[in-house]
């Protein structure tokens, strides 16, 4: 069975030449966007970034910001700051102990496009021996897929999974849209009345209730309602975080997510002053709501709309990079369809912005930096004190049937989670 790549771009001939196209399937780097030649490090990503940090580890390089440490890393301009680019790569999930040499899973070249490198924008850096390794191992890679496949099904048949397979092949046959009209929609019931001053239980509130909304989403996804049970619970738990600063990005205005992060800060504070929390525990916290307020500030620069949130959230929703993720192909391929869909409906809606598919797709890596103790420390230590809530999802999965929603179905009520919250 052919793998199928997680992120790709299609890249079309001169229609002029010879009449007709040409395309060639590739994957974009995680880091600068550039073309991707496989997973190295633990990361998508370009011969030139895999050279960087292999240097920049390997030496163990220090490098330093000429700037205030938040340089464009594109590209283009992905050598003018190494110190950002490298802290980029990191960002990115590439980690020096990782395998450097790219994975069979996620990169796919036949042999016959290797006549167009001429025509594809590649890194200063490739040398005729790098590229002709890369190609040499590119082609290897259908061969060492198929065989990872099948040692994959036999771990599969000699373990306590058995079922896996028909679930992965039942996934497979799901051929709708990834995404449908009602899945579009994200509107969240702010509680009332709003008091002068918001006070943490009234943040913690409004946290719990776009944790329970983000959640809804996704279990009303037709794609994630072909998952099981626990492989639902799975890839929530390696994203909800991610899903929930999505969530705050798209619900700002309505939020007035400012005034809140400015409120926790004095929150944050407050604690000192009651010897509640160390000085450094506060600055990592602190630093954390910067980089909240930094995200939702390029989130609302680009002016996202709720069909490109969707996508964005499906993209992060169907995410297979869990080492133990049974179901591995068939979340790839869903995360495919949402990668498709995106490209769609932006070719469709904004054909003459050809930049904006780039520029959604790098607001993705930052959301890996976000950690899921500082989120729950900063929504939801109040409600649930030092309960986890990898182990609230299986719950609000359970009731989300159950939970009323608004008349117009529009705007999900929490009364349910906010009660098992407050136990």
């Amino acid at each position: 069975m052919d793998m199928e790549p997680t992120i790709k771009t299609e890249m079309l001939g001169d229609k002029n030449r010879n009449n007709s196209n040409i395309c060639l399937t590739v994957e974009l780097c995680v880091v600068c966007g550039d073309r991707a030649s496989g997973r190295h490090y633990g990361a998508i990503s370009c011969e030139g970034c895999k050279g960087f940090f292999k240097r920049s580890i390997r030496k163990q390089l220090g490098y330093q910001c000429r700037g205030n440490q938040n340089c464009e890393v594109t590209k283009h301009h992905r050598n003018r700051c190494q110190y950002c680019r490298l802290q980029k790569c990191l960002a990115c999930g590439m980690r020096s102990d990782s395998n450097s040499s790219a994975t069979p899973e996620s990169f796919h070249l036949s042999p016959s496009h290797a006549s167009m490198e001429d025509d594809v924008s590649m890194d200063s850096a490739h040398t005729g021996t790098e590229l002709n390794d890369a190609l040499t191992t590119a082609r290897d890679k259908q061969l060492i897929s198929k065989a990872l496949d099948t040692m994959a099904r036999v771990q599969c048949l000699n373990g306590t999974n058995i079922n896996a397979l028909t679930n992965e092949e039942k996934c497979f046959d799901y051929d709708g849209p990834i995404l449908q009209e009602q899945n579009m929609a994200f509107n969240l019931l702010i509680p009332g009345p709003v008091p002068p001053y918001l006070n943490i239980h009234y943040i913690c509130e409004s946290g719990s209730r776009l944790l329970f909304l983000s959640i809804h989403w996704a279990k009303n996804i037709p794609a994630f309602q072909y998952l099981s049970s626990e492989t639902q619970i799975a890839l929530l738990k390696n994203c909800w975080a991610e899903l929930f600063t999505l969530g705050l990005a798209q619900t700002s205005q309505s939020l007035s997510l400012p005034t809140i992060l400015s409120a926790l800060i004095s929150h944050l504070h407050a604690s000192i002053a009651r010897d509640k929390m160390s000085a450094v525990k506060v600055k990592q916290v602190t630093d954390h709501i910067v980089k909240l307020q930094d995200f939702v500030t390029s989130m609302n620069r680009l002016h996202v709309n709720e069909k490109e949130y969707a996508f964005l959230k499906a993209l992060t929703l169907f995410s297979s990079d869990q080492p133990d993720m049974l179901m591995k192909k068939p979340i790839e391929r869903l995360q495919e369809k949402s990668f498709q869909g995106l490209r769609h409906y932006l070719a469709t809606n904004f054909p003459e912005d050809t930049d904006r598919f780039p520029r959604l797709l790098l607001c993705l890596p930052p959301l890996r930096a976000v950690e899921s103790n500082i989120i729950e420390e900063l929504f939801f230590a109040s409600l649930i004190g030092q309960v986890q809530i990898d182990s609230v999802i299986p719950y609000i999965l359970r009731i989300g049937n159950s939970v009323s929603a608004s008349s117009n179905n529009r705007a999900v009520k929490t009364e349910h989670l906010d009660e098992f919250l407050c136990k």
